[in-house]
């Protein structure tokens, strides 16, 4: 009788909930798929956005070895300066072999800056973000004229300044935020040529463009010294200011008398001496550390034998003078802070000022 009653019951019969399937049961719930369906497109879209945002920081950090490229390195500063230079070095350039190098002490990594063989004497612009340095050039005293390149600090890009035939470059000089470097142009090595003429320029760093600010004749002074025939206001506004302290810095005579180096008699042999090498730098910097270079050998160069004003070896170039090495000291302290391996013509960076 029992069994006939539940056969009777009205309505329709509904198999048990727990008999269907786990995802049907789900989706038979209206609200339970809204929620699910919202919550597959949150993941979609994190998914997405992290992968597009750390694909870029990926390539945004990657530094430059010989192959890759490397960040400015003014995203990894303070744009405020410190009240005192720093005595952990950043960055230095300097030559190896002919060519121009970066050391990042930040990742420990090391790469080559310039595009163009034979060059020495990288010198970085107040910001860190460019770097000029001269044509390898083996006449010995004289006229001071230097084939010129320019190049950011990553090496996008190397700018040459040979418009003309045999054009060098002298009496270089950066502004103070970087942004312009003010140089003597010399159109043709022979002074007195028919085609010889000095012109003086201000390059700017973020056109890579050049602008004149007209021809040269001699100061009254002797030595290098000159007077540009052209008025500083012509030029565009930006330009204005530099120009002025740039016509001021020319037109006195350099000193170039080379007066033998910081305790140079010291550091020729020192405990900082390796056996075998010499001495052709000693520098104290402003923040009271000390850059000493070494090269061995003696110099092979073809230009050697030269008779009067013979030509000049270049350690670190030349066979017979490739063996060298830089060190960074704190005198006071009587250690080594860094020390870079066939390496000479450096300049460091401690803090970028802006």
């Amino acid at each position: 009788m029992e069994m006939e009653n539940a056969n009777k019951q009205e309505g329709p019969i509904q198999a048990p909930q727990e008999n269907l399937p786990f995802h049907r049961g789900i989706l038979n719930q209206k609200g339970s798929f809204i929620i699910i369906l919202g919550i597959i497109l949150i993941i979609l879209v994190i998914g997405i956005g992290g992968y597009y945002f750390g694909t870029r920081n990926k390539q945004t950090v990657q530094d430059k070895t010989l192959n890759n490229v490397q960040p400015s390195p003014t995203s990894r500063i303070s744009t405020t300066p410190p009240a005192t230079m720093s005595k952990t070095p950043y960055l230095a350039a300097f030559m190896r072999k002919g060519e121009i190098w970066i050391k990042n002490f930040l990742s420990n990594q090391e790469y080559k800056v310039s595009e163009t063989a034979k060059v020495e004497e990288p010198v970085f612009s107040p910001n860190a973000k460019y770097l000029y340095y001269f044509e390898i050039v083996h006449a010995g005293g004289g006229f001071p004229r230097y084939g010129l390149f320019v190049s950011d600090v990553n090496g996008y890009s190397e700018k040459t300044f040979k418009m003309v035939a045999n054009q060098h470059a002298s009496k270089l000089k950066w502004s103070s935020d970087g942004n312009y470097l003010g140089m003597v142009l010399f159109a043709n090595d022979i002074p007195g040529g028919s085609q010889y003429f000095e012109e003086a320029f201000i390059y700017d760093t973020g056109s890579q463009k050049e602008t004149s600010l007209g021809k040269l004749t001699k100061g009254t002074s002797e030595g290098d010294a000159y007077l540009v025939n052209a008025s500083c206001d012509k030029l565009e506004l930006q330009y204005t200011e530099f120009c002025k302290e740039y016509v001021s810095y020319i037109a006195v005579p350099r000193n170039d008398v080379y007066k033998g180096g910081y305790k140079n008699e010291e550091y020729s042999k020192s405990k900082y001496t390796k056996s075998n090498y010499k001495l052709t730098k000693s520098e104290r910097l402003e923040n009271g550390l000390v850059v000493l270079e070494y090269y061995t050998g003696e110099p092979q160069n073809p230009e050697s034998k030269w008779g009067i004003g013979g030509g000049v070896f270049i350690p670190g170039y030349d066979v017979g003078v490739t063996e060298t090495y830089t060190i960074l000291i704190d005198e006071q302290a009587g250690k080594i802070l860094q020390e870079l391996p066939m390496a000479i013509d450096s300049d460091f960076v401690f803090d970028a000022n802006f």
